[in-house]
């Protein structure tokens, strides 16, 4: 989504603080993935979900805190280039599979 934004902007760049918090918080993310995939429901371990989300909390925090800016400051910009980026992203993401 970050680079179609950059696009609509006209702003290469804009979005590389985002894209460099995303990863950081990338390999815990993939861990709770893997995590959630390869675990046998009876070797399922709460707590260590709970130390793999801990893990990736301050990051993912510190993103979703930024990113709130991030997007306001694209206010003064073509909002219907970015409605049409995000909406392209949402139709893809929904095209994914959720299972594997």
């Amino acid at each position: 989504m970050f680079p179609g934004f950059e696009k609509a902007i006209g702003k290469p760049g804009f979005m590389e603080e985002n894209v460099n918090q995303h990863h950081a918080f990338e390999p815990a993310l993939k861990k709770a993935l893997a995590y959630g995939s390869d675990t046998k429901p009876a070797d399922y371990s709460a707590s260590t979900l709970r130390g793999i989300i801990e893990e990736m909390a301050p990051g993912l925090r510190e993103h979703l805190s930024d990113e709130i800016q991030s997007m306001l400051s694209m206010r003064p910009y073509n909002g219907e280039a970015l409605m049409r980026v995000y909406k392209e992203c949402v139709a893809q993401a929904g095209k994914q599979d959720k299972v594997s």
